[in-house]
């Protein structure tokens, strides 16, 4: 299907019939930083449609934080989710985690019903990155700054509007449902677009440039993946084990099932819930009998890194980090994770010399 263009202002109108129609999550500036944010009729002008990403990762819409799973010796209740979702603005280190929890929830011979249903009711329209953070670094991990599949339409800033790509039926149902609100692409479009893609993938690798290594990122995890490395000891020595970089990764998929007692006319009864669990956390690991194959902080460190970039990419074939930085961003220690990449690949060499 040809591509197509849209202004700003007819952009504007579409939010605010998607907002009308479904609940429609987009960045808008708030605290100096963008946020993902339930748009309404009233706050559709102030969607910030370019840009980088936005604190909040995009998972947490079909990934809940807390979700009921189950009912058991009480009523049970429909856990049906019938509510459509779109989600617009959203960038590609999004749209690459969001692939990335589709491979493990949804491949393979069992299937995470909740999270299948979350995510079949959600419309993804992502955008191309116009700016990065200091902390990005997708293009490390081996993405782009803007979205090239997975999503069901995507936006490119050009001079005067947006190039809209189509990339499913979701998203040619929203142009035919709203056609008047596009025009057909200039024939300069593709060509500027393809020029802004270019010109911002170079300026984010010459700002990760002095974080290059020389072996591969699975490759200096699956040399390090050995307790007598000194490389974790020194990365966590700051660490307050604040789990913020767990909760805040658009790709983290480990969780917990919970079951709480809730009172009744009657008798109690309870209720299942699946949240989010860190692998951070001491207790992580931890067994019945009190036994805890992790129970220093850096083996702790060193399995999450490990686990973006060795178990997971042994397991997938990708690195599970898209280089979104939002780990840079929350930690209270300022551990950074291309540091780690640098520490790392120097503890290689080390052990490389005592051989």
């Amino acid at each position: 299907m040809p591509n197509n263009f849209i202004s700003q202002p007819d952009l504007v109108k579409l939010s605010q019939r998607l907002s009308a129609r479904s609940r429609l999550y987009a960045p808008i500036l708030d605290f100096n930083d963008l946020h993902l944010t339930l748009i309404t009729a009233e706050n559709a002008d102030k969607i910030v449609f370019d840009r980088h990403n936005t604190v909040e990762p995009a998972k947490g819409l079909v990934f809940k934080v807390s979700e009921k799973v189950s009912d058991y010796f009480g009523p049970q209740e429909d856990l049906k989710n019938d509510q459509e979702v779109v989600l617009l603005g959203v960038k590609a280190c999004d749209v690459n985690a969001l692939r990335i929890e589709d491979r493990v929830f949804l491949e393979g011979e069992f299937k995470d019903p909740f999270y299948q249903k979350n995510r079949e009711k959600l419309t993804v329209i992502s955008v191309d990155c116009s700016d990065f953070k200091n902390t990005c670094f997708c293009t490390l991990a081996g993405y782009k700054p803007y979205a090239e599949k997975d999503f069901d339409l995507n936006l490119s800033k050009l001079s005067d509007g947006y190039l809209v790509e189509v990339g499913s039926q979701k998203g040619e149902k929203i142009i035919a449902a709203n056609r008047e609100l596009f025009k057909d692409a200039p024939s300069a479009a593709e060509g500027e677009r393809q020029r802004n893609r270019q010109q911002l993938t170079r300026e984010l690798e010459l700002q990760n440039d002095k974080f290059e290594t020389r072996a591969s990122l699975h490759e200096i995890h699956r040399l390090n993946d050995d307790p007598k490395s000194q490389a974790f000891k020194q990365i966590t020595r700051n660490c307050v084990e604040c789990l913020g970089c767990n909760k805040i990764c658009p790709t983290c998929t480990c969780f917990l099932l919970v079951d709480n007692a809730v009172p009744a006319e009657t008798k109690e009864h309870y209720e299942r819930f699946k949240i989010w669990d860190s692998c951070l956390q001491n207790t992580y690991a931890r067994v019945a009998g009190g036994a805890n194959p992790r129970n220093k902080l850096f083996e702790r460190l060193q399995n999450r890194y490990n686990c973006k970039f060795n178990y997971s990419y042994e397991r997938l074939g990708v690195y599970t980090c898209v280089g979104c930085g939002r780990c840079i961003d929350c930690c209270m220690a300022k551990i950074d994770m291309r540091e780690a990449f640098k520490e790392q690949g120097k503890e290689i060499v080390r052990m490389a010399v005592l051989k």
